[in-house]
């Protein structure tokens, strides 16, 4: 309806002013035609050039980019060579990754295995690592079962086994998801817009520097092992040290005894 309206008035307006032409004398319909020639005289040389000259820079412009900054051949020759790669690699690591490694044969021992291998470290995985190492291990003894340097000792060992343990369910579980992003990452890199290689550049470097920041954490988890054994034997030598006291003590007690 607004359509037919504005159509309506356009011809209203076109019906008015023709009989105002009618009108005027012939002189002045002399002055109008030549209103209306230079006006249109204005559109075609001076606007009409410009307008010219204005899509010819702009066609130069995309030459331009596409010869220079964004070069259509060498882009696409870059992702043919992405397709390629995908095409003949991935199915190959996809089968390294998932390669089925558990090898224990025991009960308790493949419950155990199951969950570190689980690829998830989520909380219920966690504590059934938690109940599969103590089926597997055996429990902590009780307080009156063992002197309370050798139980302190165990406690600990077992902590830190199962920090370890946990530490590489996590470890697993960011593994995957990052092998996933890389996946999208060579996915969009095969079919990437000219113009748009800065953000996947960028995003491959903040992948890389999460990826470094699981390697330190996996690292750090290294270093604290080792730092347990080695508090382990100290503890080992420690008590070495207290018992030949403790045993020189009883000697010369049932020396002095005997005199």
């Amino acid at each position: 309806m607004n359509a037919i309206a504005r159509s309506k008035t356009a011809w209203k307006g076109f019906a008015a002013l023709l009989c105002l032409g009618l009108m005027i004398p012939t002189q002045a319909h002399a002055g109008i035609l030549d209103i209306f020639s230079s006006i249109e005289s204005t559109i075609n040389n001076t606007i009409g050039k410009a307008l010219t000259e204005i899509k010819t820079v702009q066609t130069q412009a995309q030459a331009l980019y596409k010869q220079a900054l964004w070069p259509v051949a060498a882009i696409s020759q870059a992702q043919s060579y992405v397709r390629s790669t995908i095409n003949t690699y991935r199915g190959w690591m996809t089968t390294v990754y998932r390669l089925p490694i558990s090898s224990a044969q025991l009960s308790n021992p493949k419950q155990l295995e199951s969950m570190f291998l689980s690829g998830s470290g989520n909380s219920i995985n966690i504590l059934q690592m938690h109940a599969g190492y103590a089926a597997t291990y055996g429990a902590l003894p009780r307080t009156n079962s063992a002197p309370s340097p050798v139980l302190q000792i165990v406690d600990m060992n077992d902590a830190l086994a199962k920090d370890a343990l946990a530490q590489t369910m996590a470890s697993d579980q960011a593994n995957t998801q990052m092998l996933a992003l890389a996946d999208q990452m060579e996915n969009g890199a095969a079919s990437a817009a000219p113009g748009t290689s800065p953000y996947v550049s960028a995003s491959a470097l903040t992948a890389t520097l999460q990826t470094q920041a699981f390697q330190l954490n996996l690292l750090a988890s290294q270093l604290r092992e080792e730092s347990g054994q080695l508090a382990h034997q100290n503890a080992r030598l420690k008590q070495a040290v207290t018992g030949r006291n403790q045993l020189n003590q009883n000697l010369q007690q049932m020396l002095s005894t005997n005199r």
